[in-house]
C-alpha cells in the first residue's frame, strides 16, 4: 500500500501536467494560437500550389510545342509543286504557333484603388480617425461616428465603388477579420485608440468568375480558404449567399454563424475548466493533507487567471447589448421627435387659417 508521501507527490504531479494541458488548450484557443495555426496552415497551401503550378507548367510547355510527328505528307509524285507549297504552309503554321507561344501575353496593370477621402470642418465633433493599410501603403482617413456603426458601413463609405462592381473586400484589424454585421464599438481600440489612431489592413479581390462559384457550390458558400465571404462582404454571391470564415457560414443578413461556434466552444471550454477547478477546491478543503504549499498557490494562481478570462469573453456581449440599447433609445427619440412634428403641423394650419 502506498504511502501518504508518495499518495501527495502523484497528485501534484497529476494536478502540474493538467495545469500544463490546460494552458496548451487555452493558448491555441487565444489569438496568438490562431495566428499560429493559420500561419502553419498557409505555408503548407502555398508550398503545395507552388509545386503543382511548376507541374502544371511543364505540362502546358510540352503541349504548347509544335507537334510536326502527326502531320501526313503525301505520297503522290504526280504534282511536284503542290507537295511544295502543302510544306511551306506546314512550316510557316508551326514557325506561328512557335512565335505565338514564345510571346508573353501581356496584361494590362490595375492601379490600386484608394479609400474615399472626405473633407470635414472643424465644427464637427463626432470624427474619428483610422489608417488603412492597402497595398503596402498607408491611408489617413476620417469618419463620422455617429453616421457609421457597422464595418459594412466602413466599407461601403470608403470603398463604394468596389461595393457597387461587387469586388470582395476583406477588413483585417489585430489579426481578424471583421464581420460586416459588428458594430465598430466591439473594436473599442479601434475608435478611440490610446497610442493613436487604429489600423486596419484592407484586401480588395476581384469577384469570382461562374466556373468558381459552380466548383463552390451555389452562392460560393462551400468555397475553400480562410476568407471566402460573400459580395455583403468578401465574396461574390450579390443575393447574400453563404460565406465561408474558417469553416464558418455566413447567411444574407451578414451574421457570422463562426461566432456562435466560437462562442460555444469557449463556454464549454471555461465550463470544464470550472469543473475541473470546483473540483479540485473541494479536495483542497476536504482533504489538505493532498495540497502542498506549491500546489496550492498555483491552484490559487490559476483560478484568477480563469476568472479573468471568463469575464473577458463576456464583455463583447456587453458591449453588444449595450449598443442594442443605445439603438432602440435612438429609435424611441426619433419617434417622439415625429410624432411630435405631426402634432405640430396641424396647429400651424389653425394659426394661419
Amino acid at each position: 500500500m502506498d504511502t501518504p508521501e508518495v499518495l501527495n507527490q502523484n497528485f501534484d504531479s497529476i494536478l502540474f501536467f493538467s495545469i500544463i494541458i490546460s494552458l496548451i488548450t487555452f493558448f491555441f484557443w487565444s489569438r496568438p494560437g490562431t495566428q499560429f495555426l493559420s500561419y502553419l496552415s498557409g505555408s503548407r497551401n502555398g508550398s503545395s500550389s507552388i509545386s503543382n503550378n511548376r507541374i502544371n507548367n511543364n505540362t502546358n510547355n510540352n503541349n504548347n510545342g509544335p507537334n510536326l510527328g502527326n502531320i501526313d505528307f503525301s505520297e503522290s509524285n504526280s504534282n511536284n509543286t503542290s507537295s511544295n507549297n502543302e510544306n511551306s504552309n506546314i512550316q510557316t503554321t508551326a514557325t506561328a504557333t512557335a512565335t505565338d507561344n514564345d510571346t508573353p501575353i501581356i496584361q494590362p496593370i490595375e492601379r490600386p484603388t484608394e479609400p474615399y477621402q472626405e473633407n470635414f470642418t472643424s465644427d464637427i465633433d463626432d470624427l474619428v480617425k483610422i489608417n488603412i493599410i492597402q497595398s503596402e501603403t498607408v491611408y489617413h482617413r476620417t469618419f463620422r461616428q455617429s453616421k457609421i456603426l457597422k464595418v459594412y458601413d466602413l466599407k461601403k463609405y470608403f470603398y463604394p465603388k468596389e461595393i457597387q462592381d461587387n469586388k470582395r473586400i476583406l477588413f483585417i484589424y489585430n489579426g481578424r477579420a471583421m464581420i460586416d454585421n459588428q458594430f465598430l464599438s466591439t473594436h473599442p481600440n479601434l475608435l478611440n485608440g490610446v497610442n493613436g489612431p487604429g489600423f486596419v489592413h484592407c484586401l480588395i479581390k476581384n469577384p469570382l468568375t461562374a466556373d468558381q462559384v459552380d466548383n463552390n457550390g451555389s452562392g460560393g458558400g462551400a468555397g475553400g480558404g480562410y476568407y471566402n465571404t460573400n459580395s455583403y462582404g468578401f465574396g461574390s454571391n450579390s443575393n447574400g449567399g453563404n460565406t465561408n470564415y474558417v469553416g464558418g457560414n455566413v447567411d444574407g443578413r451578414g451574421y457570422n454563424n463562426n461566432d456562435f461556434f466560437t462562442w460555444m466552444c469557449t463556454k464549454t471550454l471555461f465550463g470544464l475548466t470550472g469543473l475541473f477547478l470546483a473540483l479540485l477546491w473541494g479536495l483542497q478543503f476536504t482533504n489538505p493533507k493532498l495540497f502542498n504549499l506549491f500546489s496550492s498557490v498555483m491552484l490559487f494562481i490559476f483560478t484568477i487567471f480563469w476568472g479573468f478570462g471568463f469575464y473577458s469573453s463576456l464583455k463583447p456581449n456587453l458591449i453588444y447589448q449595450q449598443q442594442q440599447q443605445q439603438q432602440s433609445q435612438q429609435q424611441q427619440q426619433q419617434q417622439q421627435q415625429q410624432q411630435q412634428q405631426q402634432s405640430q403641423q396641424p396647429n400651424t394650419h389653425l394659426h394661419n387659417d
